[in-house]
């Protein structure tokens, strides 16, 4: 700590002093996570968890996130009459359903991932909670039903359900789509 920048360390000269640590390798820090994420009572876990969830989005991933929504210009119009067109059609199928003895029945929308639950695919939206577990939204309407049933020892049932899935889509970023 010198106040003439000629008698201080370099970045060269500290990275190989014993004033820090020397640098993990893969193997290590792979050591290191999964010891820390085996007990979710420490305070390393907790550390953990509370920084993943305090990251900060890039420019580029917030501004392409929305990409598949319909552009702002589009005349709301449209959209009116799309809208219409969507919601006729399904109360037209959900009358069809109670015609036919079906009822509506939601089930929960986080499901936690289990052994049980092979439901985790590369496209399911995986989720992590305050307290470090991992749960997805639904991926199809069939699993989380099928747990519903399972779970209220169900043998019997007309249901229906016209719920939105949820896919987690890979977004390709290009360090030069944003010059900030």
């Amino acid at each position: 700590m010198n106040h003439d920048p000629s008698q201080r360390p370099t970045a060269q000269e500290l990275l190989s002093s014993a004033f820090l640590p020397p640098p993990l390798e893969d193997t290590e820090l792979q050591e290191v996570m999964r010891h820390t994420l085996s007990n979710s009572q420490s305070k390393a876990y907790r550390y953990l968890v509370t920084s993943c969830f305090t990251q900060d989005v890039t420019p580029a991933e917030d501004i392409t996130y929305d990409m598949n929504l319909p552009a702002r210009g589009t005349p709301s119009v449209l959209s009116s009459k799309r809208q219409f067109l969507q919601e006729s059609v399904k109360q037209k199928i959900i009358e069809i359903f109670q015609k036919h003895g079906g009822i509506y029945l939601a089930t929960p929308l986080l499901m936690p991932k289990s052994i049980q639950h092979s439901n985790f695919t590369e496209s399911s939206v995986k989720l992590m909670t305050r307290t470090g577990s991992i749960v997805s939204i639904p991926h199809d309407l069939r699993t989380p039903f099928a747990r519903y049933v399972v779970w209220n020892n169900i043998s019997h049932i007309r249901r229906y359900a016209i719920e939105r899935v949820f896919r987690d889509k890979k977004v390709c970023t290009v360090n030069n789509i944003l010059h900030v």
